[in-house]
């Protein structure tokens, strides 16, 4: 058995499970049943990211794919930490957001493409980092708004506020990556734009939350909010024009899709 047949056995076994131990929990209507099989459907992602490091030599992060499990690994280990810190099932919706994540990633081409010199220098694995630790914990803002609408009492300020200055730190380790490649830091491009809007969007929320002292409840629905117009962001790639800014972590939705 080829390393290429245990990766593709992981990645459906995450996609199954996902979706089964979903509509299993949705079927109990347990939450605790939610957050155990959250533990093993985290277990299987990392192993499946794990697997594709082994395997590629360098971090996953070229390409829809390798994103795509990056950002279902960071997000399993950041909902994890958050839940240990907290003492909240944050790991209730990670077996559907794992599923989606691997599903929309397998849709893209699992060939391994070698990094250039600029791509295997330390800001662009910060960058990558910082972005995938920001979606986890954005993944964390969409459970703690759930567990809102459940009763329970996350610490949405707090999240809220790590989220941000992983964004920040995001934005900022991007933007010296490109003044080292062009000489300068920002270009008004359509992708940075975009993101800049997503980072106003969170910051505003932050402010409300912070000085308008919204309640959890109406916190938790603009947060919903937010991180839609974050998704939205990534898929609208999709129609920017070619001459928008090159991104490792994306370029895959440049391309075509694999066919089946």
């Amino acid at each position: 058995m080829t390393l290429d047949t245990i990766q593709i056995a992981l990645d459906g076994l995450v996609i199954g499970s996902g979706l089964v131990l979903t509509l299993l929990s949705l079927a109990r209507r347990s939450l605790a049943l939610a957050h155990r099989t959250g533990h093993l459907v985290a277990v299987l992602a990392v192993a499946a990211w794990a697997l594709r490091f082994w395997h590629s030599g360098h971090l996953p992060i070229f390409g829809a794919y390798e994103s795509a499990l990056s950002l279902a690994c960071f997000g399993a280990v950041i909902l994890w930490l958050v839940g240990l810190r907290t003492g909240e099932p944050f790991l209730s919706l990670f077996p559907a957001a794992a599923a989606l994540l691997f599903l929309h990633g397998s849709r893209y081409s699992r060939e391994i493409s070698a990094l250039t010199i600029s791509e295997r220098g330390v800001w662009v694995h910060l960058h990558a980092i910082f972005a995938f630790c920001a979606f986890g914990l954005g993944l964390a803002i969409v459970t703690a708004a759930f567990l809102v609408y459940r009763g329970r009492r996350p610490p949405m300020k707090r999240i809220l506020l790590g989220f941000v200055a992983l964004y920040a730190l995001n934005i900022m380790t991007g933007s010296y990556y490109r003044f080292l490649l062009f000489g300068s830091p920002w270009s008004w491009d359509p992708i940075e734009a975009m993101n800049l809007a997503c980072f106003l969007a969170f910051t505003t929320l932050v402010h409300m939350v912070s000085f308008r002292q919204w309640d959890l409840k109406k916190t938790a629905a603009w947060s919903i909010v937010c991180f839609v117009l974050l998704v939205l962001a990534y898929r609208l790639i999709l129609v920017f024009p070619g001459w928008s800014s090159y991104h490792i972590l994306d370029i895959g939705l440049r391309s075509h899709i694999v066919p089946r």
